[in-house]
């Protein structure tokens, strides 16, 4: 069984935009995998820069949200990740936004959040590695 991963929003937009051809096929590599989670919060980001930044329509959206809710795991928000975020931001020093996604990787129980927003090998309560694909160093897991 594959390890569950966490892909934050820069990801999917790499993927799902025009743009830089190296970062669309890593990142279209890494939202490929089944083993996939992603939080409300990281859909409301991908949603809100497709429509600003691609142009989406709402129709548009609508179809990648069926699209995603039928392929990949999506996480809620609820009072334990809140409390946990903030745990987390007092501990690593992070912002708000980082650390919700952070709550949500742990709660899901992902070994790798694939990110360029942290700092590159970062490990979160001794059980989730940061991770940026597009690292030169890095050898994706």
């Amino acid at each position: 069984m594959q390890n569950k991963i966490f892909a934050d929003s820069n990801i999917w937009l790499y993927a799902l935009m025009e743009g830089d051809s190296a970062k669309k096929s890593i990142a279209g590599g890494i939202i490929l995998r089944k083993n996939v989670v992603i939080s409300v919060q990281v859909v409301n980001e991908i949603s809100v820069n497709l429509i600003k930044k691609a142009n989406y329509t709402d129709k548009e959206i609508l179809v990648l949200l069926k699209n995603l809710k039928e392929k990949y795991v999506i996480s809620g928000l609820n009072y334990r990740n809140l409390t946990q975020s903030a745990e987390i931001r007092i501990r690593y020093k992070l912002s708000f936004w980082d650390s919700l996604i952070i709550s949500s990787a742990l709660q899901n129980s992902c070994d790798i959040l694939y990110t360029e927003d942290l700092h590159q090998g970062l490990i979160i309560e001794n059980t989730l590695k940061v991770v940026n694909p597009f690292d030169k160093v890095v050898n994706l897991p």
